[in-house]
């Protein structure tokens, strides 16, 4: 068994309610309440199995995103935006820190890079280190995949620094 934390269902398929919470999919048996398919936090094997059978994919594509002057690439936030794909993600330089690109796509295979959304800085709290992600998105398996605003607005959440080098300390969390 799997200790899970249970989020809002949305529809996944006619035997399964899942939902997205990050990274982590959140099962609950289809026609059975959370209390009856979930007991304490824990999934039973069998469904996790069903979970993985129906989200598991034969197809391998390999890279689909590489930086245009060759830097690590890491943390991708995919979501869908007016019938186009988008890519938020952050480039590591090895010595200097982290930034936040933006990537555009029709098809999730081909990405045609944006640009820098959220760069080095000369001076600030963040000048080396800003590795942003979207913080509002519908993230339900069968969504929209959209970000959604608040007040009127896009906002997403950003780990940054003013130390060169790999998430030096001291690292604080901002808002843009």
């Amino acid at each position: 068994m799997m200790k899970l934390i249970l989020s809002r269902p949305c529809i996944f398929s006619a035997r399964i309610y899942s939902c997205l919470l990050g990274l982590l999919i959140i099962p609950v048996a289809y026609g059975a309440s959370s209390a009856e398919a979930v007991q304490d936090g824990l999934v039973p094997e069998t469904l996790m199995q069903d979970v993985y059978e129906e989200v598991k994919t034969p197809f391998k594509y390999g890279v689909v995103l590489k930086h245009p002057q060759g830097l690590s690439v890491d943390c991708p936030t995919v979501f869908r935006q007016n019938d186009r794909w988008y890519m938020l993600y952050i480039i590591f330089d090895h010595k200097k820190g982290y930034e936040t690109w933006l990537a555009s796509s029709d098809d999730l295979l081909r990405w045609k890079t944006k640009g820098c959304i959220l760069p080095y800085r000369s001076e600030a709290w963040d000048r080396c280190q800003s590795a942003g992600f979207v913080a509002l998105q519908d993230t339900c398996w069968a969504g929209t995949h959209a970000i959604e605003c608040y007040a009127d607005r896009y906002w997403f959440s950003y780990v940054g620094g003013a130390l060169e080098g790999y998430e030096t300390d001291p690292l604080s969390i901002g808002i843009a």
